[in-house]
């Protein structure tokens, strides 16, 4: 298993964020974590970094504790925040090349140009003057040029347009599966992320209320969930089935 989280407790003085939580990724799986705005969503990717205050329970990644070997989790973690920051004054290529020296990156830098949608027409731009689905996709080039077994997305498609957000749901799918990673995103999107998603959860009060995975169980089970809870009133998704709604 290359991630696993087990009876995980998170506090911030008398609030407890996370509340029991178990959450399981194995290698060339894509996990969705769904979970209204305060729910522990975050909190839960920077424990796994090894940023946030574990007050009890176990994660593991490749069997590694982030309370015992942070800097060794790390090394094994990509991870995406929603707001990436690059530098504004380098261009497209001086961020590849100095991100592949920093992580001793030696192949072929057509391949990491490939495999992020980046375009060659690209690379003698600065990022200042990028949109912000391309700096996702720099960003994504500089995660490929480093070796991880694990993938963290915290909100990785807001803000983008549709077709944007669609073409990188299917990459990071796409991406899992090739290099094996275990991909964990956190995202209010549905509809850009469920129908690729291997296995979706859905986190209210600090724990999984909820899991299922859509391609084998299909959306009946989401639909009946979102109108016997109202927690989670008021969300939609929209597919080629119709519209789901959490209204009832």
């Amino acid at each position: 298993m290359a991630l696993r989280v087990r009876n995980l407790w998170v506090r911030y003085g008398r609030l407890d964020v996370l509340r029991g939580l178990d959450v399981e990724v194995p290698p060339g799986r894509v996990y969705l974590l769904m979970g209204p705005n305060g729910a522990g969503k975050t909190t839960l990717l920077r424990a796994v970094l090894g940023w946030a205050p574990v007050t009890a329970g176990q994660i593991e990644v490749d069997g590694l504790s982030p309370s015992v070997a942070p800097r060794d989790v790390r090394s094994r973690v990509g991870f995406l925040p929603e707001v990436v920051q690059l530098y504004g004054e380098l261009t497209v290529a001086q961020h590849l090349r100095l991100f592949a020296r920093l992580h001793g990156f030696s192949g072929d830098l057509g391949d990491i140009l490939r495999q992020a949608g980046i375009e060659e027409a690209w690379l003698s731009r600065r990022v200042a003057l990028l949109s912000k689905g391309m700096c996702q996709r720099v960003a994504l080039g500089i995660l490929l040029t480093k070796e991880v077994t694990t993938f963290l997305l915290d909100e990785p498609t807001t803000g983008l347009d549709p077709p944007s957000a669609w073409d990188w749901a299917h990459r990071v799918r796409r991406l899992a599966h090739e290099r094996g990673w275990a991909v964990l995103v956190t995202t209010h999107q549905l509809e850009h992320w469920v129908e690729l998603a291997d296995d979706v959860g859905f986190l209210a009060d600090g724990r999984i209320e909820m899991e299922f995975r859509p391609r084998s169980e299909g959306l009946e089970r989401l639909l009946t969930f979102w109108r016997s809870t109202g927690s989670w009133a008021g969300l939609s998704y929209r597919s080629n089935e119709g519209q789901v709604t959490g209204d009832g």
